[in-house]
């Protein structure tokens, strides 16, 4: 997971405000908390995983200090998991959203195989610094 939100340059953005004028900038998020929650004991797991979520979704981020993500697994059963994933709009939209899950499953079977995982592409921001470094004066 946390291979992933790395990888997932939307997710690394900051906001802020110098000025009265708005800013955003990539700044790696490398500490942000993954709870592991065992509801399996719950009269019904499923719904007290519900409750978290939507007392998660409830909570208003800081776009100036919070990440703009959260993420969360839930033991339901011995052997059945619920993987939750919260994500401010700002940074991203629902096929973001698909992207981040696909990626983090090529990564979890990668690992549960032994096997290495696919390359990541190198995002936006990669290529718009090649872009920066290429013009005279900018880079």
């Amino acid at each position: 997971m946390r291979q992933a939100v790395a990888e997932a340059e939307p997710l690394n953005t900051r906001f802020g405000d110098g000025g009265g004028i708005p800013w955003q900038m990539y700044e790696p998020i490398t500490e942000w908390d993954f709870p592991v929650l065992d509801v399996s004991a719950e009269d019904d797991p499923d719904a007290a995983a519900e409750e978290w979520m939507r007392a998660d979704l409830a909570r208003v981020l800081g776009l100036t200090r919070d990440p703009l993500f959260r993420y969360a697994l839930f033991k339901l059963e011995p052997e059945r998991y619920a993987w939750y994933q919260g994500l401010h709009h700002i940074v991203t939209d629902a096929a973001g959203g698909a992207l981040v899950a696909r990626r983090t499953a090529e990564l979890y079977t990668a690992l549960a195989t032994g096997t290495d995982a696919p390359r990541s592409p190198p995002g936006p921001v990669a290529a718009v610094a090649r872009q920066r470094r290429a013009v005279p004066g900018l880079g």
